[in-house]
């Protein structure tokens, strides 16, 4: 009985044991009088920001039919890695006429991959001298390479305005002064020039600004700001008498930002600013390490630029050390492209918001409306999406003579206007065509170059045989 009796004893005392390890205590074990302070948030200044420009929303698209080709007889040939975010795809489809047009897209996520821009130093060299310059001086391995814009034939320079890597190597468009498409001595387009951007991540097609009259559109050019950041974190544009990398000091007010391993001729007491640049994909910039004055007339020289970049200024500038400061382009009118690094320009625009351009089938140079031309163009699906195309076509040089019947057919730009909205694109605008379509792509596994898209004015897959443009976009690994 004892035993039975001891059994009940130990039940009831683990019964008891688990009801009180399982209550709820009636507060708080370590209570903390003070509570703990939601923290406030901070707000990102344009030093923080991985796409600074002035971008824009990229509604859903509603669904496009197109009109200039047979939508049943659109598919895709192949899809090719090229690398991470960026893929080679191959698409085909028949104009109303029944000609096959053969389209290559480079399809680039810019959250993963890189859209970068070369030009030739020495004036004007092949898609393929472009890549081997690019390589060697940036030590990254181009996925993909195309021509890019207009050019000046004989000058060596592009049409349209143009910016590389922060440095504004042409400033304006092509002006003669005649602001009538209709006119051929005018080297507008019936729609505005038009120029795509790309800062960080992002990407937007544009005119240079956003002005309603051409004229002044063509007029406006690109030229330097710098920014830093106030005592309240507001952010303060210079933009003007402000020079990049000039040799001499002009006007009391002048401002010269120095980026290069160069002499300056300084007077006394120039106030000095060196800033510390750090990483980034997007507009120059990093803190200020030290003040100084000029102490004497006479050059000084900077042989540090690969580290620093430095403001000098006539006036004594608000600046403290530890203090954000950078620089970047702008068109002093608005900030369509302000802090982008990278602007390239094209030509006529094709399509618009969503829409076709309503000047598309207006334009009237560079056979816009002439079936069977090679074509290059670039279209923005949306900010981090870009897809850049090349459209062989061999028959638009007679003098070939190794055109067979099974050899593409070109297009016009209102058919390639549709398949660039039928693609996807927001906004598109086109490059250089004719003879100067060409298209390498690269497998990165091995080093490999292919000629995906010809000449034609050679019309062979021998990468030196293209011709000679003044500038390229390209695709590398981020």
């Amino acid at each position: 009985m004892n035993r039975y009796i001891n059994k009940i004893v130990l039940v009831g005392i683990m019964a008891t044991c688990l009801f009180s390890c399982n209550k709820k205590p009636d507060g708080p074990i370590n209570p903390d009088p003070t509570p703990t302070p939601t923290p406030e948030p901070v707000e990102e200044t344009i030093f923080d920001s991985l796409a600074p420009g002035k971008n824009k929303t990229y509604p859903e698209l509603e669904e496009f039919t197109p009109t200039l080709f047979k939508k049943d007889t659109f598919k895709k040939i192949r899809e090719i890695k090229l690398v991470d975010g960026a893929d080679y795809i191959t698409y085909s489809f028949n104009l109303n006429n029944d000609h096959k047009v053969i389209a290559n897209i480079i399809d680039v996520d810019l959250t993963k991959a890189k859209i970068d821009t070369n030009y030739a130093k020495s004036g004007i060299d092949t898609a393929y001298g472009q890549l081997i310059d690019y390589q060697n001086n940036s030590n990254k391995k181009v996925a993909a390479i195309m021509n890019a814009d207009f050019f000046a034939t004989g000058s060596g320079t592009s049409v349209n305005a143009y910016v590389k890597d922060n440095e504004i190597i042409k400033s304006k468009h092509n002006d003669n002064g005649v602001y009538d498409y209709k006119d051929l001595k005018s080297d507008l387009p019936a729609s505005k020039p038009m120029l795509i951007g790309f800062s960080g991540n992002e990407a937007k097609i544009s005119p240079i600004v956003n002005d309603k009259n051409i004229e002044e559109t063509v007029k406006t050019g690109f030229s330097y700001q710098i920014i830093y950041l106030n005592e309240n974190k507001e952010t303060i544009n210079i933009k003007d008498n402000v020079f990049y990398n000039s040799i001499s000091m002009n006007g009391d007010n002048s401002i010269n930002i120095i980026n290069s391993n160069i002499s300056v001729s300084l007077s006394t007491n120039d106030n000095i600013y060196k800033i510390k640049k750090e990483d980034s994909n997007t507009f120059i910039k990093g803190k200020l390490t030290n003040i100084s004055k000029q102490k004497a007339d006479g050059k000084k020289s900077f042989k540090d630029c690969d580290k620093y970049f430095y403001i000098i200024s006539k006036k004594e500038m608000n600046f403290k050390v530890d203090d954000l400061l950078g620089f970047s382009i702008t068109n002093n009118k608005d900030e369509t492209f302000d802090y982008y690094n990278n602007v390239i320009g094209g030509r006529q625009s094709l399509v618009e918001n969503g829409k076709i351009a309503p000047t598309v089938t207006l334009e009237n140079t560079n056979g816009a409306q002439v079936k069977d031309i090679p074509r290059s163009c670039v279209g923005v699906v949306n900010k981090n999406r870009v897809l850049l195309c090349t459209i062989e076509a061999l028959r638009y040089n007679k003098k070939l003579t190794n055109v067979e019947a099974t050899d593409s057919y070109g297009v016009n730009l209102p058919e390639l206007a549709e398949f660039m909205r039928y693609l996807g694109s927001y906004d598109a605008l086109n490059f250089d065509g004719g003879g100067s379509t060409q298209l390498i792509t690269q497998d990165m596994s091995n080093n490999e170059l292919t000629l995906r898209v010809r000449s034609s004015d050679y019309g062979t897959y021998n990468l030196t045989s293209c011709r000679k443009v003044y500038n390229t976009i390209l695709v590398t690994s981020k």
